[in-house]
């Protein structure tokens, strides 16, 4: 119904109720027992520096008196990354340029980890292969298109937000991918190229690109944003504890 929440309300250093905006007109809500923020990736960490939670800098710049100073909020957004590249078949046979072999759409995607070790074992999965085909009849060729994608990157962003009104949305702040993870999705498609039986010089963008700058100038986020409200175990920089607690505030979740 276009309720907004506003601020989480506090009393005694502990959560007591949200403050919410519904039809333009500010509502007050009280909990009985805690307050859970479920505002995602990127309304949480809005919610909490409009509480008063946050750096101290950029809650003065919002004009948001400060409650708890923690300078992780919003920060270490992370994201898929993943790059989106059509290969062309060489010395395709007219006779196959019909029927299965040119029906568009996704064939299959597969899932492993580019740790060893490749396959078995207790390594993390951390990418996934999507593969694609189709034709080009003006050109007689056969192509076929890879997703690659990177489940946990290296690449991080932060949760940044542009005013103290609860209406106005957090932005995404990505600065540029770093070169690791650029490194890490061409690895991946040479891999992917082996496992088809195909080396580095067949792996020719259908563009002409080398392989290298097809990854850089495709590359994407895939839009599943996570981490702006880290978990961390004591002594370690966050914004909750394992058990998922506002750390310095009662009450919060």
């Amino acid at each position: 119904d276009g309720a907004v929440v506003a601020r989480v309300l506090m009393e005694g250093g502990e959560a007591v109720g949200v403050e919410v905006l519904r039809r333009g007109r500010s509502h007050e809500a009280f909990a009985r027992h805690g307050v859970v923020l479920a505002a995602g990736a990127l309304g949480t960490p809005k919610v909490l520096a409009l509480s008063g939670i946050g750096d101290p800098l950029e809650l003065q710049r919002l004009g948001v008196p400060v409650r708890v100073a923690n300078r992780e909020v919003g920060q270490g957004l992370s994201d898929h990354l993943a790059t989106y590249t059509w290969f062309m078949i060489r010395g395709a046979d007219e006779q196959l340029l019909q029927g299965e072999n040119c029906k568009h759409g996704e064939k299959f995607n597969i899932f492993f980890n580019l740790t060893e070790p490749p396959t078995g074992g207790d390594g993390p999965v951390d990418a996934e292969v999507r593969l694609f085909t189709d034709c080009n009849i003006s050109r007689k060729t056969i192509d076929f298109g890879v997703e690659a994608v990177l489940l946990s990157p290296e690449s991080r962003g932060r949760v940044f937000v542009p005013t103290a009104r609860a209406e106005d949305a957090a932005i995404v702040d990505f600065p540029a991918l770093w070169e690791s993870d650029y490194d890490r999705l061409e690895q991946l498609l040479v891999r992917f190229g082996e496992a088809l039986g195909l080396g580095p010089k067949d792996l020719i963008s259908d563009k002409g690109e080398t392989l290298a700058e097809s990854v850089r100038s495709k590359a994407y986020l895939y839009q599943h944003f996570c981490c702006s409200a880290r978990v961390a175990p004591e002594g370690q920089p966050g914004v909750c504890d394992e058990r998922l607690r506002v750390r310095d505030v009662g009450r919060l979740y």
